[in-house]
């Protein structure tokens, strides 16, 4: 197979598209199940597009979560965060064990009026604030940060202290130097946390997490630090980007406003079509397999393109399009296997109550500039816009 070197990684939203997937790698994708990329750092990898290629690659022990992260290559250097992530059982079974029942869809059931009355909170702030407004920083942002929070049992207050650092890490644009630093300080940070934790009484994740487990502190403060970066950032961008979305999509946003569309099956619709884990999950081989009609040798890396399985033609013909009444299609955007997102169904009430929220209160909310005007933040692992000006 040819290298694809003509087509960049990560891949960059090109003009006037609004999500989806970047036509280059629709052609990709339709070209051969699996293709060979040559990466900025010089490093070689198969990119896996079609939907059972990827859930193959996330679920199959052949392929070991033990990498560094593709978008630090060359510059993280020593620096190693999220074992969670970047672990295979059983050691990753001890870290997921510690956790699973803290994030059960009977707890997350129980979380809902909690949603609910901080979404109604910042909906009234919006209400009586600036129009236009920028949407992320009046809602979509603050409102996954606080459930977040709440749910682990960290001040919101201290958003000052880990938003930045947390940003670092996500970044492909920070220096290694500066990651380590970030890094350092967050886990200075977290640790003072948990033993202040461990010494208290309260009920709240953390405080579980810190009296209940024999991890070491360091694997301890790092497994809630990952927590904590993966309970705001994908639900941010979710929310943000479907509003974008569907404010093109008026039909869409016609038909869920008027109960004609349900709203359940619309997020699963929008969680296939937006994807905002854009950059792909890596693997490496740990054994010769083939896949998608090559031999893949162990030592090689293998990325996992959650968005071009979403748009998978073997499971939706028209995957280009948005389609909130469509019978449900299966997706990738949660993963698979032991590394499949703990807080799904957290992600999911969020996103349902913050959209429905935020049409039944403002019906005519729409986007304040062209949407070719928008800007990405192309420069992170999680997929998402920098701003979103909207009126209502």
């Amino acid at each position: 197979m040819t290298l694809a070197t003509a087509v960049p990684w990560p891949p960059a939203h090109p003009p006037h598209r609004l999500f989806g997937i970047a036509p280059d790698y629709i052609e990709l994708s339709r070209q051969a199940p699996l293709v060979r990329l040559s990466l900025a750092s010089g490093a070689e990898v198969w990119l896996a597009t079609r939907y059972q290629d990827v859930r193959t690659v996330l679920s199959d022990r052949r392929f070991s979560s033990c990498t560094r992260p593709l978008h630090r290559t060359g510059r993280q250097g020593e620096v190693t965060v999220a074992k969670l992530v970047h672990s295979d059982p059983p050691e990753h079974t001890r870290y997921r064990s510690l956790i699973n029942r803290a994030f059960s869809a009977r707890r997350m059931i129980a979380l809902e009026p909690r949603i609910h009355q901080l979404t109604e909170e910042y909906l009234d702030a919006m209400a009586t604030g600036p129009r236009p407004t920028d949407l992320i920083q009046a809602f979509a942002h603050p409102l996954p940060v606080r459930v977040i929070c709440e749910l682990l049992g960290v001040s919101y207050a201290d958003q000052s202290v880990f938003l930045q650092p947390i940003t670092h890490l996500l970044s492909n644009d920070v220096s290694g130097h500066e990651a380590k630093e970030s890094f350092a300080g967050l886990l200075d940070w977290m640790s003072a946390l948990l033993a202040e934790k461990r010494a208290g009484d309260s009920d709240d994740l953390l405080s579980e997490l810190a009296r209940c487990s024999d991890l070491p502190d360091g694997e301890l403060a790092d497994l809630a630090i990952t927590l904590l970066a993966g309970g705001y950032e994908s639900t941010t961008g979710m929310i943000a980007a479907s509003v974008a979305v569907l404010d093109a999509y008026p039909e869409a946003r016609l038909a869920l406003r008027s109960g004609a569309a349900d709203w359940d099956r619309a997020i699963e619709e929008l969680l296939r079509y937006i994807t905002v884990i854009h950059h792909g999950l890596d693997r490496v081989v740990t054994e010769d397999v083939f896949l998608g009609g090559q031999i893949l040798r162990r030592g090689e890396r293998v990325i996992a393109f959650l968005p071009a399985a979403n748009h998978d033609l073997e499971l939706c013909a028209d995957s280009e399009r948005l389609d909130v009444m469509r019978s449900p299609v299966r997706h990738a955007s949660f993963g698979f296997g032991p590394h499949q997102c703990v807080g799904q169904q957290l992600a999911r009430s969020e996103i349902r109550i913050a959209l429905s929220g935020l049409m039944r209160r403002f019906p005519n909310l729409q986007l304040a500039v062209d949407p070719e005007e928008l800007r990405y933040r192309s420069n992170m692992v999680v997929d998402g816009l920098r701003e979103l000006p909207v009126t209502f």
